[in-house]
């Protein structure tokens, strides 16, 4: 089975033609602080063992978002901290997911369903969960270098590009 590792860490450093997006240098994440986020979401993907929301898909929509910045072209339209942003999102869309709908939340009023009120439940968590990661823990915190600039830019009000809102339109639960 394909790990996220291999294509979060590839999006992070590659672009195509000898084009790099150079985040890591850009953001100076720590390649410790990156090898231990992505660790601690491949055993997060495995959390429910869900045969569809798990490593496999987050390396594909990974690896399908770096393809589609770079044969698009897109890339050249982006900043490299809406890059950065995207390939995030990509990564983590689909973090801790249970293997069940938004609506099987609601309707069984589950505290995942409740803490959220009901609204994009499932996508509510998967981001929740990957900023809670970040935020619990220093030694995996990629983003700790970001400037407060980036961090407001790309954080708060960017989290809402996990699922069916801006950053990234991803087909909710």
């Amino acid at each position: 089975m394909a790990k996220i590792s291999n294509s979060v860490s590839q999006c992070y450093r590659e672009g195509g033609g000898g084009r790099r997006y150079d985040l890591i240098n850009r953001f100076k994440i720590p390649i410790s602080a990156l090898v231990s986020f992505v660790e601690a979401l491949e055993v997060g993907y495995s959390k429910h063992k869900n045969p569809y929301h798990n490593l496999m898909h987050a390396a594909d929509v990974t690896q399908t978002v770096h393809y589609l910045l770079l044969k698009t072209g897109i890339m050249h339209w982006l900043t490299e901290l809406e890059i950065l942003a995207m390939i995030f999102a990509a990564a983590v869309h689909d973090y801790e997911h249970t293997g069940t709908t938004n609506n099987f939340h609601i309707q069984t009023r589950s505290d995942t369903a409740i803490l959220y009120n009901d609204r994009a439940v499932l996508e509510n968590h998967h981001v929740s969960a990957a900023y809670r990661l970040l935020q619990e823990d220093d030694e995996m915190n990629i983003f700790f270098n970001l400037s407060k600039d980036d961090w407001r830019t790309q954080s708060p009000g960017r989290r809402d590009g996990v699922g069916d809102r801006h950053v990234l339109p991803l087909p909710a639960d």
